[in-house]
């Protein structure tokens, strides 16, 4: 994985277990050997989420966790600090 500074954040800082003084956090770029890594780690995380959490869940919880995450989502972009990251398919 690629790191860099984000408007003068030292990601170090952050790495080191806090998001630095003046509290902003930092962006991650991932390579491609670190897209394939990811790639190919998904299905064993995919299978732990269904193990740990969706299997617990019925359709109106599963909406409901989606539907308040959504809103999260939607704040963070109002804001201006969206996530830039590159999805995995």
């Amino acid at each position: 994985m690629h790191r860099g500074a984000v408007a003068g954040h030292d990601a170090a800082a952050d790495e080191a277990g806090g998001l630095g003084p003046d509290r902003r956090g930092s962006e991650a770029v991932l390579t491609d050997e670190g897209m394939a890594a990811l790639r190919e780690a998904s299905p064993t995380h995919l299978r732990g989420i269904e193990r740990h959490f969706s299997r617990h869940l019925n359709g109106a919880e599963a909406k409901a966790i989606a539907t308040g995450l959504g809103k999260v989502v939607d704040a963070s972009a109002r804001a201006g600090q969206t996530n830039r990251s590159r999805s995995v398919r």
